[in-house]
Parts: structure tokens; C-alpha cells; sequence
């Protein structure tokens, strides 16, 4: 039995159709698997370190890298996890910011927060540190934040004010 031309028209445009939504998956899941290679390059130390090894990280580092939009990235990465030996991340975690204007090399929020720690650490519990205090030792190894940020990062990791860490014996 003939087919109608009207019918060989509307299966010629599925077949398209069909040929184009493939064509878009297969591209959808090369700039994955691109940003997610530039990632894992751009974040050795991580991945072989573990967690507080995160370097400085934007979208455009790994758009320019890619040669594409920093929106394709994000988009790419957007809902998506990576899993490794240090457990199971959204991919979007890797991408953190220098901190600190005057620094020599780019800080990590991670390891300012790593620095407090070991400051708090260290400090004598009859006398603890004021958050300006601790701005001033992070100024003077290099780490210049302000005492805003310090107070922010030492709540963020539930260590308590002066007030809370001092030991009255």
C-alpha cells in the first residue's frame, strides 16, 4: 500500500527529531564529563589529600579552561555528585574563592578555618582569645581577615566566643 507523502513528511521530522535529542545528549554528557576531568585536574591536592586540600576554584577558571560559557559549567555541575575516596560531594563544592586581598597565595575558607581551629587549639583556656585577637595572629602569619570573618568561620564550625571556651580553674 502507498504511503501517503503527508505521512513520509511527519516520519522524516521525528526521525529528526530524534537524531537531534541524541545528538544534544551525547553533547550534554561530553561537557560533563570535560568539566568534570578540568575539576578533578584543577583539584589534585584534594583528591589525593583529602578534604581541607581545596584550592581556589571559580566557574570562569573552568569555562576559560574549557573554552565555554561559566553558565554551561554551572549548569553542568548543577545537581551533580562526585564521588571519591573522601566520600560522596556535590560537584558544585569544589568551587570556593580566594580569601584574604593581601595574601600570597589564595586561601581557602577551608583553610582559615583550619587556622582558627588550631589557633582556639592552642590558646590559654584561663585567658582565650578575643575573634580580634585571632584576626591580628591570622593578619600577622599572613591571613589578613577581619574580625567579622573570623567570628563568622568560628560559628560556622561551633566553636563558642571567649566567653564559652574560658576555663575558670
Amino acid at each position: 500500500e502507498d504511503t501517503s507523502e503527508e505521512t513520509k513528511d511527519y516520519i522524516h521530522t521525528k526521525l529528526n527529531q530524534a537524531d537531534w535529542v541524541v545528538h544534544c545528549i551525547e553533547q550534554r554528557n561530553k561537557t560533563l564529563s570535560s568539566v568534570t576531568k578540568s575539576i578533578v585536574e584543577w583539584q589534585r591536592s584534594f583528591f589525593e589529600k583529602g578534604p581541607g586540600n581545596r584550592v581556589p576554584m571559580r566557574l570562569t577558571d573552568i569555562a576559560d579552561r574549557l573554552g565555554i560559557h561559566e553558565s554551561t559549567v554551572s549548569r553542568a555541575v548543577h545537581e551533580k555528585y562526585l564521588q571519591c575516596s573522601w566520600g560522596i560531594f556535590p560537584m558544585n563544592y569544589f568551587f570556593t574563592r580566594a580569601v584574604g586581598a593581601e595574601t600570597e597565595d589564595n586561601l581557602t575558607p577551608e583553610r582559615i578555618k583550619e587556622e582558627i581551629r588550631r589557633i582556639i587549639a592552642g590558646e590559654d583556656k584561663r585567658k582565650p582569645l578575643s575573634d580580634q585577637k585571632i584576626a591580628d595572629a591570622l593578619t600577622a602569619s599572613g591571613m589578613g581577615i577581619s574580625r567579622r570573618t573570623v567570628a563568622k568561620y568560628r560559628q560556622d564550625m561551633n566553636l563558642p566566643g571567649t566567653g564559652g571556651r574560658r576555663d575558670f580553674q
